[in-house]
Formats: structure tokens, C-alpha cells, sequence
């Protein structure tokens, strides 16, 4: 399978019930460049796949109560991933929750593109959309940032790391998380240069005390909401 450029970078989390193969639909959307992580319906959780922040997210298998509850819970976020069922027995009345559908037996090249549209039409939209978590704006689209209402001058990587620890507020990200995030899979850096933009943007944030990125020892940083919301 050729692989596309738009597929390359794109992060899709494969949720799907025990019973549902989805080997061969992981398989065909690693061959054509995209990170692809599979993980049971039934265990994971919205908040596990906000800590992953996936491009798309495929429901798999017949929807049922899990699946509605899954996708309506991230449904009316506006920094989500993609959502689509990947569903037996044709078309499923629940599509409204979510934002595409493809037959478990469409082809691989359909399914592939499916989920490339679908990527883009999310990132388009999250462009657009300010993140506001508590004292932090943000606005991808214009790169600005703003803390207190204060303007923040960040570079790509600040602006990144911030807006991926704003994305997840009250929920601790990896230091490794962060690496495969903001310097994406393959840096194969040491978790010190993490430790080093933190402290740049503590200081840019004024953050002096420690108290809007606070560090959990052994593990990588966290916006404590009760901090967001002073």
C-alpha cells in the first residue's frame, strides 16, 4: 500500500469490542504511515483517550451502550478526535454521535482515506476553536497565547508542550507522553530537554511558585484544575 503523506504523523486509537478482529485494520492503517495503538472497548476509558490525544478514534464493532457512552462523552468537546464506528450490520442509528461510519468489510483503501478526511476535518476545526483552561487561552490558528489575559510569547515547541498539558487539565502527562507528542515518535531524546522547556515556560509564565505546571516527581507535569480556576 502506497503510503500517503497526510497519513504519516496521524495518531488513531482503536477501541473495539473482544470479539471484533481489527488485527488486519490496524495492519492496513500502520502500512500506510499512521500510529495506530488497539485497546479494548470495554476497558478504556474518555479519559484514557484525551491523555492519548488521537487524530481519530475508531469505535469498533456493533455499537452498543459502551460505544454511545464513549462517543457522546467526547462528543461535544471541542478538543476531540475524530469519531467513527466501524460497525457490523450495516449503518448504525447511533451514527449522530459520532462523526463518520464505515462498514467492518470496506476496503483498505477506503478505510485509509476515511480516516485521513476525517483527521483533517477535525484538525480544521480545532484550528478554530480557542482551548480555555481556567487562566490559559490559546488559539491555534494564530499561535497566540494568553495567560491571565496577559499575552505570552511562546515559541512552536512552548506553545505545544503548554497546549497539550492545557488539553488534559487536572490529569498528569508522561514525560515520555510529552516527548512522543510535542517532538512526535522517533526524537529518541532524553526526557531532560522536557525538564528544560518546562522551566522556560515557568518563566514566561511567571509561574514562580510552581503552581499552574506542577511537577510529580518520577513521572511529568500536571495543570492542577483548583490552580486554573483561581
Amino acid at each position: 500500500m502506497q503510503v500517503s503523506s497526510k497519513a504519516v504523523s496521524l495518531r488513531v486509537l482503536v477501541a473495539h469490542d473482544p470479539g471484533i478482529a481489527v488485527r488486519s485494520t490496524g495492519y492496513f492503517l500502520r502500512s500506510a504511515g499512521m500510529q495506530v495503538r488497539s485497546v479494548s472497548l470495554e476497558e478504556v476509558t474518555p479519559n484514557e483517550i484525551r491523555a492519548d490525544r488521537p487524530d481519530v478514534v475508531l469505535l469498533a464493532g456493533r455499537p452498543d451502550a459502551r460505544s454511545v457512552a464513549v462517543a457522546r462523552d467526547l462528543r461535544d468537546e471541542a478538543e476531540r478526535p475524530g469519531i467513527m464506528f466501524v460497525a457490523e450490520g450495516g449503518e448504525p442509528a447511533e451514527l449522530c454521535l459520532a462523526d463518520d461510519y464505515v462498514p467492518v468489510d470496506c476496503t483498505p483503501a477506503e478505510l485509509v482515506l476515511r480516516v485521513e478526511v476525517l483527521a483533517a476535518r477535525r484538525a480544521l476545526t480545532s484550528a478554530a476553536t480557542p482551548l480555555r483552561a481556567g487562566r490559559i487561552w490559546m488559539e491555534r490558528d494564530t499561535w497566540q497565547a494568553r495567560v491571565d489575559g496577559r499575552p505570552v510569547l511562546l515559541t512552536v515547541t512552548e506553545f505545544e508542550l503548554l497546549h497539550l498539558l492545557a488539553s488534559n487539565p487536572g490529569q498528569v502527562v508522561a514525560k515520555r507522553t510529552i516527548l512522543d507528542r510535542v517532538w512526535e515518535h522517533g526524537f529518541g531524546g532524553s526526557t531532560n530537554v522536557v525538564e528544560t522547556y518546562v522551566s522556560r515556560l515557568r518563566l514566561k509564565l511567571s509561574d514562580t511558585r510552581h503552581s499552574i505546571i506542577k511537577t510529580v516527581r518520577g513521572i511529568g507535569y500536571v495543570l492542577p484544575v483548583d490552580e486554573l480556576a483561581a
